[in-house]
């Protein structure tokens, strides 16, 4: 609600999310499956469609399904059994994961780009673990067809992530012409209090 009264776009991905069940969370693990990533990426890049942002620079991937593995989650840590042996705790999760490859193309750049400043992307993400499981990045780069300038920081809750780019060179020196900020429902619930000050873009 501040976010849109401040009159920056919003996306509730509750809409996109809760028609998947289950199927959109990985099973021991609080975060997104790659089903329910792949959802909010094609949600996430039909809003910035909408928002009329061309993004670049142009990149496009392969996808391949790998065989199922182990996936330690963290419901057995956040749970506090993580000190029981392996035998005695819950049974792990198999999760069959995606691999991304780029797909080599030449790059496009002016006669006046001295410093390649055309390949480098003009969308960034920062957020939460949410956006660095799942395969989420390279599922939004897929869906919008380019690289994106990828900030989000594990356990970063509402606003880690968002406190070190804005103090980066990165921001500085080239800041994105769109700026995706991946915010958990549970970090809006936090009892605590942050003073974070978006800079003017």
């Amino acid at each position: 609600v501040a976010l849109q009264a401040d009159a920056l776009p919003v996306l509730d991905l509750a809409p996109v999310l809760q028609p998947l069940g289950s199927a959109a969370y990985l099973r021991t693990d609080t975060h997104w499956s790659e089903t329910g990533a792949e959802a909010a990426a094609k949600a996430v890049a039909a809003k910035v469609a909408e928002l009329g942002v061309s993004a670049t620079p142009a990149q496009q991937l392969t996808r391949q399904l790998q065989p199922p593995a182990l996936r330690p989650g963290d419901l057995v840590r956040l749970a506090g059994l993580d000190w029981l042996p392996q035998s005695l705790q819950p049974t792990g999760e198999q999760v069959a994961e995606s691999r991304f490859d780029k797909v080599e193309q030449a790059a496009a750049m002016s006669e006046d780009d001295l410093f390649g400043d055309s390949q480098l992307p003009n969308v960034a993400l920062i957020g939460t673990s949410f956006s660095r499981n799942s395969n989420f990045v390279p599922l939004l780069e897929q869906a919008l067809g380019v690289s994106l300038g990828n900030f989000a920081k594990d356990g970063g809750e509402f606003s880690g992530a968002a406190k070190d780019y804005f103090a980066s060179p990165a921001f500085r020196e080239t800041p994105p012409q769109l700026l995706i900020w991946e915010i958990p429902e549970r970090d809006l619930q936090s009892p605590y209090r942050d003073d974070i000050e978006l800079p003017a873009l």
